[in-house]
């Protein structure tokens, strides 16, 4: 019987442990710049499957008519949260990247107007 080999896509979190351990060879990864917890595994575009990438962004939301002043405090004190050493190192731990943007920013790009 021939030998199979099968490909998925897995979130770094799932694959970071396995790839370490040699359960599994990471092909690339779906960011537009290599991980850092895996310098050694290309991005889809330096592996030869095209500019190809793949971004979850997690945010918080507030109710409609949120007073600014409340998202600000709110933004200011998650991105407070971000900067810290320990919140960096679990996140990265995840296979999550530490961002951080101002509440109109996010707003921007992710709220859509009703109307």
């Amino acid at each position: 019987m021939g030998r199979c080999m099968a490909a998925m896509i897995l979130t770094v979190a799932i694959a970071m442990p396995l790839a370490r351990d040699g359960q599994v060879r990471g092909l690339a990864v779906t960011s537009a710049e290599r991980w850092p917890e895996l310098p050694d595994v290309p991005t889809m575009a330096e592996a030869g499957f095209g500019a190809a990438t793949v971004t979850i962004r997690y945010g918080l939301y507030g109710p409609a008519g949120l007073a600014p002043q409340v998202a600000s405090a709110g933004n200011a004190a998650v991105n407070a949260w971000l900067e810290r050493p320990a919140t960096r190192a679990a996140l990265l731990a995840q296979g999550l990247s530490p961002g951080g943007r101002n509440a109109e920013m996010f707003s921007a790009r992710f709220c859509r107007s009703s109307s």
